[in-house]
C-alpha cells in the first residue's frame, strides 16, 4: 500500500499534465518565440499602453490553457478565469475590434478543448472548423491591432505577432 502511494505521489509530482505551466514552458512547447509586450517602448497613450500591458498577459495564460489542453489537462476553469479576466479589462475604443476577435478565438479554445475531452471519439471536422475558425480571429486581431497601432514600436508589433500565434491552432 505504501508503495502505491508513494508511485502516485511521484507520479503526480512528475506529470507534465498535472503540474502547472510556466508561461515560457508553455512557449517552448508549442514551440514559438516570445516578444514580450514593453510598455515603455510603446508609442501609445499610457492608458492603452497600460492596457495592451494587460491584454497580452492575459493572452499568455490562454496560451498556457491552449497547452495544457493538448496535453489532455482539464482547462475548463482556466478559460473561465481567462475570460472574466478579458471581460475586466477597460479596452480602449483603438483596440475593441482586436479585443473582441481575441476574446472569441478564446471562447472557440475553450469549445475546442470542452469537445475534444467530452467525447472518447471526437469529431474531427467539427474540431477542425473550431481551429480554422480560432485561427481567423486572431488573424483578424492581428490585422486589426496593426491598423489601430501603426506607429507602434518594432518590438511592440512583433509582441502583437507572438502573443496571437502563439494561440493559434494552425
Amino acid at each position: 500500500m505504501k508503495f502505491t502511494l508513494i508511485s502516485l505521489l511521484l507520479l503526480t509530482l512528475l506529470s507534465p499534465t498535472i503540474q502547472a505551466l510556466t508561461v515560457q514552458e508553455a512557449y517552448n512547447t508549442i514551440p514559438h518565440a516570445r516578444t514580450p509586450y514593453k510598455q515603455t517602448l510603446s508609442t501609445t497613450t499610457t492608458n492603452t499602453a497600460v492596457y495592451l500591458q494587460k491584454l497580452f498577459t492575459i493572452t499568455d495564460q490562454a496560451v498556457i490553457a491552449r497547452v495544457s489542453g493538448m496535453r489532455g489537462a482539464a482547462t475548463a476553469t482556466n478559460y473561465q478565469a481567462i475570460l472574466q479576466q478579458l471581460d475586466q479589462l477597460k479596452t480602449p475604443a483603438s483596440a475593441t475590434s482586436a479585443h473582441t476577435k481575441i476574446r472569441n478565438a478564446i471562447v472557440t479554445h475553450q469549445k475546442y478543448f470542452q469537445q475534444n475531452n467530452k467525447h472518447q471519439q471526437p469529431n474531427k471536422t467539427q474540431l477542425r472548423s473550431l481551429q480554422k475558425s480560432s485561427s481567423r480571429e486572431l488573424i483578424s486581431a492581428y490585422q486589426s491591432l496593426m491598423q489601430s497601432y501603426k506607429n507602434e514600436s518594432k518590438h511592440n508589433k512583433q509582441a502583437f505577432y507572438d502573443h496571437l500565434c502563439a494561440l493559434d491552432f494552425l
